[in-house]
């Protein structure tokens, strides 16, 4: 009797579908399976969702040292990713630790810190602090190697190139500039043998002096705010490092569409050739002398000179070695300062330093609008370097719609709506969670279907372009509903869809 009151209470509890968190498949007469839509996970209350979150998650990497023989060596170990920290940074700071086991050697030497750290469009740049100074010319190419190494391997793909400074400074191996170095699994012998063939081709006893290599060059966005940096192949064949640098930032940018040029392509713009020297306090500063109206010249362009000297003080200090600064003038005055609507920066005795356009550093992300026929396309935005990497961020470019430039584009939020209507985001497990207000929820009660399918997927999109998101769960006021305003089904996470995306031409 047991046996038979307990079959009969589990036959009611699935009746009543209480028996456990997935939804059993209903099945067909004929035997064809019904496929059951996912349950969203429970939340309290919609205050649980009330500002924005990014859980930690954990990453298996290899840290590259090296071994007792000089050799690359692999070290497996679990970062973890806390918020919105970045992977490429935690892993350069625990690279400088020192290494477990006893056959394995430092990088760099014992004090070597993580002065500073940008990432930007696959370039990372960082700075190490004045002990790697020490290092030998082939123990700074066994450096570069273990970091590159290192941080182009590591878990999405996102590094491909690594700028490294000493002490704020570009230097040398065998008195070859630094320059980029490219993702590569070149091993430390065949990576000392290159540096030795690079310095015989540059050397000034060569019959055709000549380096090939690769330098950041820093371009504008086009909004008149932001740097962005490309990685460009140049090919030096003097002691001259500046005007090459020079002539490739006229060339304007080749590989970021969403950055342009700034130096003027149709002139001549400099008085006389550049010159590096050594300033009364020990600085070795290069100036470049502009013809007079220069200045006025890139401002009726529209061209921001703030801009300007930030792409001619990055692009030169961080590939021109053992440099400090920039001076630059138009005729016969020096640029001690600039004044514009991002307010006034001084520049003491006219030098301009690395750290004085830091904060311009920019990077873009991917977000998704209509066209005219229907469907989504990708579009670059350019933001400050942290909020590239947050989701609510990206939604909010959303909110702004089409740029003046992109005029066959269409907005996908419907009016009415603002960045508070997203009551918060959080990130965890690889899911999106997004909290929207219930005026979010009326605006939309004016969508057709096809409007309703754009504004949901240009969500979902841009949030999945992003990395450690693989679906979107949409709440309203912390709770789930069936849909917007038609038959787009919200009680189940989305993907991405990538067959709403217009393909660009193969042209």
């Amino acid at each position: 009797m047991r046996r038979i009151a307990s079959l009969m209470i589990l036959l009611a509890l699935i009746a009543l579908g209480i028996t456990g968190c997935t939804p059993l498949p209903l099945v067909q007469e004929s035997g064809e399976q019904v496929a059951s839509l996912p349950t969203p996970a429970p939340f309290s209350s919609g205050n649980d969702l009330i500002g924005d979150s990014i859980d930690s998650r954990t990453e298996r990497i290899n840290l590259m040292y090296l071994s007792a023989d000089m050799q690359l060596a692999p070290v497996p170990y679990t970062l973890i990713i806390r918020g919105e920290d970045n992977i490429a940074e935690l892993a350069m700071a625990q690279l400088l630790e020192q290494p477990s086991g006893s056959d394995l050697q430092r990088i760099a030497p014992a004090g070597t810190r993580l002065l500073w750290f940008e990432q930007s469009g696959g370039i990372v740049t960082i700075n190490l602090s004045g002990e790697a100074l020490a290092l030998t010319d082939q123990q700074r190419v066994f450096l570069r190697t273990a970091i590159t190494q290192t941080l182009t391997q590591l878990p999405g793909g996102n590094v491909e190139y690594v700028s490294i400074l000493l002490a704020g400074q570009s230097e040398t191996v065998l008195d070859v500039p630094f320059g980029l170095i490219a993702r590569s699994d070149m091993n430390l012998t065949s990576a000392w043998l290159q540096a030795q063939a690079a310095q015989q081709r540059f050397s000034v006893d060569s019959t055709s002096r000549q380096l090939d290599t690769l330098a950041a060059l820093y371009f504008a966005s086009p909004d008149g705010t932001r740097l962005l940096p490309e990685a460009r192949a140049i090919r030096f064949t003097s002691g001259d490092l500046v005007m090459p640098l020079l002539r490739e930032l006229v060339r304007g940018p080749m590989l970021r569409t969403e950055a342009v040029g700034i130096m003027p392509m149709d002139q001549e713009p400099l008085m006389s050739a550049p010159t590096i020297t050594t300033s009364a306090d020990g600085r070795r500063l290069i100036t470049l002398p502009f013809t007079t109206g220069f200045d006025t010249e890139v401002k009726r362009r529209g061209m921001s000179m703030r801009q300007l000297c930030g792409s001619l003080t990055l692009t030169l200090l961080r590939f021109v070695p053992e440099v400090d600064g920039v001076v630059i003038r138009i005729g016969q005055e020096k640029i001690d300062r600039i004044s514009d609507a991002q307010g006034e920066q001084l520049f003491a005795d006219g030098v301009m330093m690395q750290a004085d356009f830091a904060s311009l550093l920019g990077d873009s992300g991917d977000i998704y609008l209509a066209n005219e026929t229907g469907r989504l396309v990708k579009c670059k935005r350019v933001l400050d370097s942290y909020s590239v990497g947050q989701p609510r961020a990206l939604l909010e470019q959303l909110l702004i719609g089409p740029l003046t430039s992109e005029s066959n584009l269409a907005h996908v939020v419907p009016v009415g709506i603002t960045s508070a209507d997203i009551l918060g985001i959080r990130v965890t497990g690889g899911t999106a969670i997004v909290n929207l207000s219930s005026n979010f929820y009326r605006c939309c009660q004016s969508l057709n279907e096809t409007e309703e399918q754009l504004l949901i997927y240009a969500m979902v999109n841009t949030l999945c372009d992003m990395q450690h998101i693989d679906r979107v769960q949409f709440l309203v006021e912390g709770d789930s509903v069936d849909n917007l305003a038609h038959d787009l089904y919200l009680r189940g996470a989305l993907i991405r869809n990538p067959g709403l995306v217009q393909q660009p031409d193969a042209t």
